[in-house]
């Protein structure tokens, strides 16, 4: 059994959540009111399920503008919240846009795949701009109801498990619905008018929404060290059309993914490669997670960096490359580089044989750079091998060199 309870703030219409219930033999009730106030729909539904005297034993949390991405798996998730005895589950809120920042238009998707291809940058813009919470409730064990953003851990288990709630805010008419709220906001006396107003002022100031300043969330989740985004996102609004870049040095694809993730928002099809040896992991050195040593040594390397694209849903954009720099350089054709990106050591021998051999393929207003700059060796090499007709760029811990000619 299904209940659902649509709660219509002004000038709203139930129409297309009544033809979801219908379809779907859902119990439905509707509430109207004059402002959406916290706790509402949850007080609503609370009442519904005790009218229907069902057999309810789990409750999903979701409004009209939420989609659990694990909806498929849900019958076993559940069974795993039972099995740990927890009595609620949160979910991370990730919103959707498209190349070039696009908002979403759900009529062009019609499956979870069709989602992810259509609108592929998936990050938290709410929470960045509009300093929201990202996390709600998303499943609690009837009858605790859970209290959406902030649930109550010392009376109830919070499950280990973290789900993933797409958060369809940023879809077309946003600038429409985003001066409704305001001015019912405003009436109500709610704190949540001046979270809409940023909002509005981002889409008012720029015509759409600057994806690439919100990026990241998947490539985040892969081990790494990376404070470089800038020029990343740099290179790629430099970059024409089918360009061509090449990071060397890997580790376990966190930078790799961000530069594939911002060629996709900025809607242009780059031409990525990514070199590195995928050998000797340092297995033994400590500073690593044990969970990253674990895969390492079970899987080979290039399996692990692979697998950690594939879930970012990057793999496709990007090309795997095994083999040592600057041996690597042999296989391009020269002056046909956009972008060289340099990570793979840091002492003065191997600075100094990277840029001898790469800096023949960068193309005439191409770059070539590098991270740990500000460490002894690293710098020395690059002032010292300063190649001629370029320009050096100190950007804090990181370098670029310009081919002027």
């Amino acid at each position: 059994m299904i209940a659902v309870v649509i709660v219509l703030e002004n000038n709203d219409s139930a129409e297309e959540l009544e033809t979801l219930c219908n379809e779907h033999g859902a119990t439905y009730r509707i509430e109207p009111t004059n402002w959406y106030k916290p706790g509402e729909s949850l007080a609503q539904l609370t009442e519904l399920v005790l009218d229907l005297d069902g057999n309810f034993s789990w409750i999903l949390h979701a409004d009209s503008d939420e989609f659990l991405g694990e909806i498929g798996n849900l019958s076993l998730i559940i069974e795993a919240l039972e099995s740990e005895g927890a009595d609620y589950a949160m979910a991370w809120m990730a919103d959707r846009l498209g190349f070039g920042g696009r908002l979403a238009d759900l009529s062009e998707v019609g499956s979870f795949e069709e989602l992810d291809a259509t609108f592929p940058v998936r990050t938290a813009i709410t929470e960045r701009l509009a300093l929201g919470c990202a996390t709600k409730v998303c499943l609690s064990r009837w009858p605790y109801m859970g209290d959406s953003h902030h649930p109550k851990p010392p009376l109830h288990v919070k499950s280990k498990q973290r789900l993933t709630f797409e958060h369809f805010k940023w879809r077309t008419g946003l600038h429409e619905r985003l001066a409704k709220r305001i001015r019912d906001h405003k009436a109500s006396m709610l704190p949540w008018g001046c979270e809409s107003q940023r909002l509005l002022e981002e889409l008012d100031t720029y015509g759409r929404f600057r994806a690439e300043r919100f990026l990241a969330p998947r490539s985040k989740r892969i081990h790494g060290w990376m404070d470089y985004e800038d020029i990343y996102l740099d290179v790629v609004n430099r970059t024409p059309e089918g360009g061509h870049l090449v990071e060397i040095g890997v580790w376990q694809g966190r930078s790799i993914c961000f530069l594939a993730e911002a060629a996709l928002a900025a809607g242009k099809r780059l031409r990525i490669d990514a070199i590195d040896p995928f050998k000797g992991f340092p297995v033994s050195k400590t500073g690593y997670p044990d969970s990253l040593r674990e895969l390492v040594t079970k899987h080979s390397w290039i399996d692990v960096v692979s697998s950690n694209l594939r879930r970012a849903g990057v793999l496709d954009q990007i090309n795997l490359i095994q083999a040592r720099s600057p041996d690597a350089a042999g296989m391009y054709k020269e002056l046909s580089l956009d972008f060289v990106w340099l990570d793979r050591g840091n002492d003065y021998a191997s600075i100094v044989s990277d840029i001898e051999a790469w800096w023949q393929y960068i193309k005439p207003g191409g770059l070539l750079g590098g991270h740990n700059y500000e460490r002894g060796h690293v710098k020395k090499a690059v002032k010292e091998r300063l190649p001629r007709g370029s320009h050096l760029d100190e950007r804090g811990n990181s370098f670029l060199i310009a081919k002027m000619c």
